[in-house]
C-alpha cells in the first residue's frame, strides 16, 4: 500500500516538470504584468499535484498516466527508472527484501519529521498567541516576535510587535489583512503540504519558493493600490522589519527575504488600466487550462470508456491474430447497444488461464481502473491495438516486446465484474473497434459459444 502511495505521487511530480517548465517562459513574457497574475501562475503546479486526475484535453502539454491502483502498474518512465536503480536486494538473518521496499519507507519518513516539525512550530504561535496582548480586532501584540505576521485558518489573528509605531501599525495591517482576505495563509499552508510531500523533488521547492516571493509581490501592490500610504513609508518599515529575526516559516510575514524585490517592485509600480487586467485575466485562463489539463489519449479512451465503435474488416491480416486463451468459450459478444466493444472469454481452467498476445507486438499501457479492473494494451506492428482486461496476474511491463508464445496475464474478476473471464478487444490506430473480432481470430484451438 505504501510502495504504490509512493509510485503514485512520483509519477505526479515528474509530470508536473513539464508544467513549471512552461511556467518559467511564460513568466518571462508577463514580467511587466501585475503581480497577481504570476502568484496565479505560480499556484498552477500545485493544483495540478492537488488533482492528478483532472480533465482530459486535446490542447494539454500533458501526457500523465491514468491513475493506477496496484503497484505492479506504474508509469513506463517511473517504472523504467525502478527497474534500472531499484532492483538490488538487502539480505540479513530473516530474509531478504528490495530497496524498492526501502524508498517508500524513507520517502513517508521524512514527511513524519517535516510533518511533526511544522506541528511543533503550529503549537510555538498558539502558545504566542495566548499570552499576547490584544489591540482591537483581530490584531495582538507581543514581545515575544520581532516581524509581523498573520496566522490561523477560521478566524485569523495578526501579531505585531511592540516597538511599532501607530502609524507603521497601520501599513502592517492592511498588508496583513489583504492576506486574510486573500486566504493565503490557507493556500500557503496546502501548497506547504504538497511540497512536503513531494519533498524529494527539487522542481516542486523551487515552485512553492516562487509561490511565495509573487504572494508578497503582489500583496504590496494592492496595499499600494487600495491604500493612501506614502510609497516612502511603506518600503521604509519594509526595509526596518527586514532586519529583524522571522519568527515562523509557515505563518504570511509581513517582511521576508525578499525585500530588495520587493522595495524596487513598489517604486516602480503603476496601476494597470482595466482591460489589461482583463486580457492578462484570459491569458491566464488560456494558459491554465492545457497546463492542468491531460491530452486525450484516442486508444485509451476506445478501451477504457468505449467512446467509438466501428465495423472495420481487416482481412489482409486475418491469419495473424489468434485467441488470447488455449480452448477459449465466447460468453459475451461484441453489441454496441450494450456498450460492449469487445468479446469475453474463458477459459479451460475457468479462473486461473494463461493469457497471451492475439500478435506479436509491444506493451503500449498497463493499468487499472474501476470498471476494467488490470488491464493490458499491446501495440502491434501493423498499427492495430489489442486490449485484455479484468486480469488477475499480469506478467508485463510497458514497453516490454511481446511475442505470441509469451504469457502476459492470467484472467481473473479485477474491475466492475460478477465472474472470471476475460475481456478481449482490438481496434485500429483511428480508435475504431473491430465488430466481428471473433470470426477474423485464429481457431487454433476448439472454440465453443456460450449459450
Amino acid at each position: 500500500m505504501l510502495g504504490k502511495l509512493f509510485l503514485d505521487t512520483l509519477t505526479s511530480s515528474v509530470n508536473v516538470i513539464r508544467a513549471v517548465a512552461a511556467i518559467m517562459l511564460i513568466q518571462i513574457l508577463m514580467m511587466k504584468s501585475p503581480k497577481r497574475f504570476s502568484y496565479y501562475l505560480w499556484l498552477i503546479p500545485f493544483i495540478k499535484l492537488l488533482t492528478p486526475l483532472s480533465f482530459q484535453s486535446r490542447y494539454s502539454i500533458n501526457n500523465d498516466p491514468i491513475k493506477m491502483n496496484d503497484s505492479t502498474f506504474v508509469d513506463s518512465a517511473v517504472q523504467h527508472f525502478i527497474s534500472e536503480n531499484a532492483q538490488p536486494t538487502i539480505t540479513n538473518d530473516t530474509g531478504s527484501f528490495a530497496l524498492t521496499d526501502i524508498i517508500p519507507i524513507v520517502w513517508f519518513s521524512v514527511i513524519t519529521v517535516f510533518l511533526i516539525y511544522c506541528l511543533i512550530q503550529d503549537l510555538r504561535i498558539c502558545f504566542m498567541i495566548k499570552h499576547a496582548k490584544k489591540d482591537y480586532g483581530n490584531v495582538y501584540v507581543s514581545a515575544g516576535i520581532e516581524q509581523p505576521f498573520s496566522y490561523g485558518f477560521i478566524h485569523p489573528k495578526i501579531m505585531l510587535p511592540l516597538h511599532l509605531q501607530d502609524y507603521q501599525k497601520q501599513i502592517v495591517v492592511c498588508h496583513e489583512q489583504k492576506h486574510i482576505e486573500r486566504k493565503d495563509f490557507l493556500i500557503k499552508r496546502i501548497c506547504m503540504l504538497i511540497t512536503i510531500i513531494h519533498w524529494f523533488n527539487p522542481i516542486v521547492w523551487f515552485s512553492y519558493l516562487n509561490l511565495i516571493r509573487y504572494m508578497e509581490l503582489s500583496c504590496d501592490e494592492e496595499v499600494i493600490k487600495d491604500k493612501c500610504f506614502a510609497v516612502r513609508d511603506y518600503c521604509a518599515i519594509l526595509l526596518d522589519l527586514s532586519y529583524k529575526r522571522n519568527n515562523n516559516d509557515f505563518s504570511v510575514g509581513f517582511a521576508g527575504k525578499t525585500t530588495r524585490e520587493r522595495i524596487i517592485n513598489i517604486i516602480r509600480y503603476k496601476q494597470t488600466k482595466p482591460i489589461v487586467s482583463i486580457l492578462c485575466s484570459l491569458i491566464l485562463v488560456l494558459i491554465a487550462y492545457p497546463l492542468i489539463s491531460h491530452q486525450i489519449d484516442p486508444i485509451c479512451n476506445v478501451f477504457l470508456k468505449n467512446t467509438d465503435f466501428g465495423n472495420i474488416t481487416i482481412n489482409t491480416y486475418a491469419d495473424d491474430f489468434s485467441f488470447p486463451l488455449h480452448s477459449p468459450e465466447i460468453t459475451g459478444e461484441y453489441n454496441i447497444f450494450a456498450n460492449h466493444n469487445g468479446i469475453d472469454l474463458i477459459g479451460t481452467d475457468k479462473t486461473e488461464a494463461e493469457v497471451y498476445p492475439t500478435k506479436k507486438g509491444t506493451v503500449y499501457k498497463t493499468g487499472f481502473d474501476e470498471k476494467n479492473g488490470n488491464y493490458i494494451i499491446l501495440k502491434h506492428i501493423d498499427g492495430y491495438y489489442s486490449f485484455y482486461s479484468h486480469l488477475g496476474n499480469v506478467f508485463v511491463n510497458n514497453k516490454q516486446a511481446i511475442n505470441t508464445d509469451d504469457v502476459i496475464a492470467t484472467i481473473g474478476r479485477s474491475g466492475n465484474v460478477e465472474g472470471y473471464h476475460l475481456h478481449f478487444s482490438i481496434c485500429d490506430n483511428s480508435g475504431k473497434t473491430i465488430s466481428d473480432i471473433s470470426s477474423i481470430l485464429k481457431e487454433t484451438q476448439t472454440i465453443s459459444v456460450h449459450p
